[in-house]
């Protein structure tokens, strides 16, 4: 299986039901979540008024809740069909079922940028950065959350000689050091950060309260944090884009001709192209991409026919 192929068998159909998490293990999740929502209301504060939030891997749009008092308009990208259509449609919320590495966006008209736990499983890591840098405003912030390969429990696992997976599902592994270089290359690092040094904590928390867990969890942190800071089993990473300056106009871009349109056209009014509308609200451009692997026009669209959808 090549990289295309293990990217769609794993990412176009994953509906995030087989997972069960350990009390320990979303307790970690709820560090990332908390780590989120602190960074996006400093972005808040920064911008001076409501957000314009574009969401990479949004799945069924869970931080559009947890984020609406920041909100301006929330853009969803997606690309698991059966995810996206899970999620609520509101009036100021744009879904759109496709990729972080061709995001249908005009350049610099978002205030914020979310991937939780999902550039590990982009076909193309360095590309998808790229585009998150170019559709943010100059002094627009990206967060980024992952698991990490750095952890404590995988240089014990190192030590012993045992094998370290990530699961099919994750076409990268990364650590802090890999995040930060990837940002410096596009903006300036503005915060880092890494939580979950409760080693073997995963079984243990299944026999204890709730309570407990998560205030081992908050002790061990505190002092993982200390003297450890990138061993932690999850990290976050913050950057800003350089530069400072208003949002564009938020405009949704033709997968084909890369032109503005009005939300929710039926068709472009350059090319004529017809949009795949799979549900009220819900703009699929995936099913007009034959293949990832072809590059962007200058717009950030796949290089096309103009005249109509491929077969």
């Amino acid at each position: 299986m090549d990289r295309e192929q293990q990217w769609r068998a794993t990412q176009l159909s994953y509906d995030g039901e087989e997972w069960t998490f350990s009390k320990y293990t979303k307790a970690v999740i709820r560090q990332d979540h908390r780590a989120v929502q602190r960074l996006s209301e400093q972005a808040a504060a920064l911008s001076g008024g409501p957000l314009t939030i574009l969401d990479v891997g949004c799945a069924w749009a869970d931080f559009y809740v947890k984020l609406r008092h920041l909100l301006g308009t929330y853009v969803g990208v997606e690309p698991s069909k059966s995810q996206i259509l899970r999620a609520p449609r509101e009036p100021n919320m744009r879904l759109i079922r496709g990729t972080g590495e061709r995001l249908n966006l005009v350049d610099g008209c978002v205030d914020l940028a979310l991937q939780i736990s999902t550039l590990d499983h982009c076909l193309d890591a360095e590309r998808t950065m790229d585009e998150v840098f170019r559709i943010l405003r100059p002094g627009g912030t990206a967060i980024i959350v992952l698991e990490n390969r750095g952890r404590l429990s995988n240089d014990i696992r190192r030590l012993l000689g045992w094998r370290i997976e990530h699961g099919d599902e994750h076409l990268y592994y990364f650590d802090v050091a890999d995040i930060v270089k990837l940002v410096r290359a596009r903006g300036r690092v503005t915060f880092q950060s890494s939580y979950g040094f409760l080693l073997g904590a995963d079984a243990l928390s299944r026999a204890i309260p709730w309570a407990i867990v998560d205030g081992m969890v908050r002790a061990a942190d505190a002092a993982g944090a200390m003297f450890m800071p990138r061993k932690g089993q999850h990290f976050v990473v913050a950057g800003v884009k350089a530069g400072e300056g208003p949002a564009a106009l938020l405009a949704v871009t033709c997968p084909f001709c890369g032109a503005p349109f009005d939300w929710p056209a039926a068709d472009c009014a350059v090319c004529g192209h017809l949009f795949h509308w799979i549900a009220p609200g819900v703009l699929d451009v995936l099913e007009e991409l034959p293949s990832l692997t072809e590059a962007p026009d200058q717009h950030g669209s796949a290089s096309v026919p103009h005249e109509g959808r491929p077969a």
